[in-house]
């Protein structure tokens, strides 16, 4: 079960900027959100004010993976890193 302190450490592992992600801390524009709302998590890219590939989940934990997984699939096509 993933949790957001654990996440926050994986993804500064590796090397993803804070400033491309937010954990259920506040819209952050173009930008990785995380959001939870009535008890429901989705996961979306904000940009030029559209919440774009927006996935729901029902856990926590599994937002977190998602977005996790989604970071390295990214890492490997584009710069998300302080790099």
């Amino acid at each position: 079960m993933m949790k957001k302190e654990e996440l926050k450490i994986k993804l500064q592992e590796l090397g993803v900027n804070e400033n491309v992600y937010s954990l259920n801390d506040g819209l952050k524009f173009d930008a990785f959100n995380v959001e939870e709302n009535y008890g429901m998590w989705y996961v979306f890219y904000y940009e030029r004010g559209d919440r774009c590939e927006e996935r729901l989940f029902l856990d926590e934990s599994d937002a977190y993976k998602y977005l996790y997984e989604r970071f390295i699939k990214e890492l490997q096509t584009q710069n998300y890193s302080d790099e």
